[in-house]
């Protein structure tokens, strides 16, 4: 497998009312996110900091790649009809298309930190729980 097949296959799909879009982040893409934001994008930690600002031009250029002429339309419907709740899940979403791998171990890792805070330990590993208070 390619470098540019692994980079197609990690696309994610969402739905507009009746039409699936899918989203790319591909190296022009990125290359030109960091360019438009004055900052990385390289890195699953600097996709978990965008801003709300930022969401509406990281759609866009997301949906670039297999909707090139509806990017813009798309982007900005989407965005004038998000909430602050569903800004969240946005955020969440292109996370999750730009870094898949990093941000399944990112969720795996809360997972673990969950279960240990419901018996009672410290959610991080070689810290002492609630029971060494």
């Amino acid at each position: 497998m390619t470098v540019l097949e692994m980079g197609v296959k990690q696309r994610k799909i969402f739905r507009v009312g009746e039409r699936d879009y899918s989203l790319a982040f591909t190296v022009p893409i990125v290359a030109e996110l960091e360019v438009t934001l004055g900052r990385s994008m390289k890195s699953a930690a600097d996709w978990l900091r965008i801003q709300t600002k930022e969401v509406r031009g990281i759609l866009e250029a997301g949906l670039k790649h297999y909707h090139p002429d509806e990017a813009a339309n798309v982007a900005e419907a989407v965005s004038l009809a998000l909430d602050p709740e569903e800004i969240e899940v946005v955020i969440d979403g292109l996370c999750v298309a730009a870094c898949p791998k990093a941000m399944a171990r990112l969720e795996a890792e809360l997972e673990k930190a969950r279960a240990r805070a419901k018996r009672g330990l410290s959610p991080l590993p070689n810290v002492p729980g609630v029971d060494a208070l």
